[in-house]
C-alpha cells in the first residue's frame, strides 16, 4: 500500500511482468504523472489507487485484472480516456468522483453493476465481446450519442440507458439476449435508430418511451410486446 503516494515529482512509469497487485492508494496524489503502463499479468488494484493523479489523461487496465478497488480514479480530473480491458464484475463504488469521456470495455469485464455509470457525461462508450450482464440503470443519464451491445450480452437491467438524451442510435447484436427490461431506453428523445437483437422475445413496458424511431423492424423471434412498449413514439412502420 502507499508505494508512490505522495510522489510529485513522478511523472511516467512502465511496469514490466510480475506485477500482480497494485495496493490501496499505491499512486495517491502523484499529481505530475501523465504515463502509466501496467503490465498484462496484474490482477488486482486497490483502493484510491491513482486518487489524485490529476496529470493522467488516459489508462489501459490490462485484460487479466479481476478486481478494481473503491473510488481508485477519484480526483483524476484530466483523466478522459479509459481502457477497461479487465476488472472482472463493474460497481459504482469504483468510479466514484470520476467521469471520462471516453471509455472501452473490454473482453476481460463480465459484468457492469447497477448504476455504475449512472449520471456520468460518458459521449463515447465502446463495447468488445465478453459482457453479459448490463445492470439496471448502468449508463442512466450518461451522454452517449451511438452505442453497439455485444453479441455476449445475455441480460439487460432496467433503465439501462434511460434518459441517455444524446443517444442517437442503439444497435444489439447476437442472439443471447431475450427481454428488453422495462424502460430500458426510456426518454432517450434523440434514439431515431434501433437495432433489435435477433433473439429476442419479449418487449417489456415503456421499454422506449418517448423516443422517436420512424421504424421498428421486429425479429421473428419476438413472441411478446408489453403495454407501452412504445409509449409517446414517433412510430410510421414497424416490420
Amino acid at each position: 500500500d502507499k508505494a508512490f503516494y505522495g510522489w510529485s515529482s513522478l511523472t511516467d512509469l512502465t511496469f514490466g511482468k510480475g506485477l500482480t497487485s497494485i495496493g490501496a492508494s499505491a499512486f495517491r496524489g502523484c499529481m505530475s504523472l501523465e504515463v502509466l503502463t501496467l503490465p498484462e499479468g496484474l490482477e488486482n488494484v486497490g483502493n484510491e489507487a491513482f486518487y489524485g493523479c490529476t496529470a493522467l489523461t488516459s489508462l489501459r487496465i490490462p485484460t487479466g485484472v479481476k478486481t478494481l478497488g473503491n473510488r481508485i480514479f477519484d480526483g483524476c480530473t484530466s483523466l478522459k480516456s479509459l481502457n477497461l480491458s479487465g476488472g472482472g464484475v463493474l460497481d459504482a463504488d469504483t468510479f466514484k468522483g470520476f467521469a471520462p469521456d471516453n471509455l472501452m470495455i473490454g473482453k476481460g469485464v463480465s459484468s457492469i453493476g447497477e448504476q455504475t455509470f449512472m449520471g456520468k457525461k460518458i459521449r463515447l462508450v465502446v463495447f468488445e465481446e465478453g459482457v453479459t450482464v448490463i445492470g439496471s440503470e448502468a449508463f442512466e443519464g450518461c451522454s452517449i450519442e451511438s452505442v453497439s451491445l455485444p453479441a455476449t450480452l445475455k441480460e439487460l437491467g432496467s433503465g439501462a440507458f434511460e434518459n441517455c438524451s444524446a443517444l442517437k442510435r442503439a444497435v444489439f447484436s447476437g442472439k443471447e439476449l431475450k427481454i428488453l427490461p422495462e424502460r430500458c431506453f426510456a426518454g432517450c428523445l434523440k434514439l431515431s435508430e434501433v437495432v433489435l437483437p435477433l433473439g429476442v422475445e419479449e418487449i417489456c413496458e415503456d421499454a422506449f418511451y418517448q423516443c422517436v424511431p420512424e421504424q421498428v423492424t421486429l425479429p421473428d423471434s419476438v413472441k411478446l410486446i408489453k403495454t407501452g412498449a412504445f409509449r409517446y413514439c414517433e412510430l410510421k412502420r414497424i416490420d
